[in-house]
């Protein structure tokens, strides 16, 4: 789903909520969906707030009570009588409004979460043994949170793997060591797995790359700006000398 120029994914078995005033475009593939509009009157000022132009995928239990409670409205509504359709009508809203203030607090709890890994990521990051199995002890969190946290990233493993990659691209440009030695520092098995991953994740071989952008200035440049370099410069010149 495009919403004002961001993706929103909707997993199976969960809820989004829309702001039809903006424009949006929804692709969906064998999906059963159940559509609940609400009059603008009928929101708070803080609850539209927290929905703004890009919307929400709730999550958490007060999302999954109301997920049911809709499957079951969509299968029974034509049989309710005026007076019982007028309170469910109430009783609908009361559970929506509070999954979307549910889910702002469970937003709250994840960033938390997030930066919580993250931290001990970083901290971790050039130690080989650093894994799913690792942070679940060391943090306390759950294998069902961590997952929530990294499933865009494609999963914790994919998220370390591509923070350790950001680290080689940035030493291969400041240093001269070689890469087997670049490669064990930021926490790869071999230089080879890290060569195939590199190429995979930016199109271009370590060696290439050191050889294009390595310049004698590098040592200078600020770890932002070579964020900067890898997300929108880089891409663009693999695409121009191709």
């Amino acid at each position: 789903m495009d919403t004002q120029g961001s993706q929103l994914t909707v997993p199976s078995q969960t809820i989004s909520v829309l702001d039809l005033s903006y424009p949006m475009t929804t692709r969906a593939r064998n999906a059963h969906i159940v559509t609940l509009a609400v009059a603008r009157d009928r929101l708070s000022e803080t609850t539209a707030a927290l929905v703004g132009a890009k919307g929400l995928v709730l999550e958490g239990t007060m999302a999954t009570f109301l997920t049911q409670h809709l499957e079951q409205l969509a299968i029974s509504a034509t049989n309710l009588q005026p007076n019982e359709a007028r309170q469910m009508v109430e009783v609908t809203l009361s559970m929506l409004f509070a999954a979307i203030n549910s889910h702002d607090n469970y937003s709250r709890d994840l960033s938390k979460n997030f930066c919580l890994i993250k931290n001990y990521v970083e901290a971790h990051l050039t130690e080989r043994d650093l894994g799913l199995d690792r942070i679940i002890v060391e943090t306390g969190l759950s294998r069902a949170t961590i997952y929530r946290q990294f499933r865009q990233n494609g999963g914790v493993s994919g998220y370390i793997r591509d923070r350790r990659l950001r680290r080689l691209a940035i030493e291969l440009v400041k240093s001269r060591e070689p890469l087997a030695t670049l490669a064990f520092d930021v926490g790869f098995a071999s230089a080879a797995h890290a060569s195939r991953s590199f190429y995979d994740k930016y199109g271009i071989r370590p060696g290439e790359y050191r050889k294009t952008f390595h310049a004698p200035w590098s040592n200078d440049i600020p770890e932002a700006l070579m964020d900067v370099f890898l997300k929108e410069v880089l891409p663009q010149q693999l695409i121009e000398r191709h």
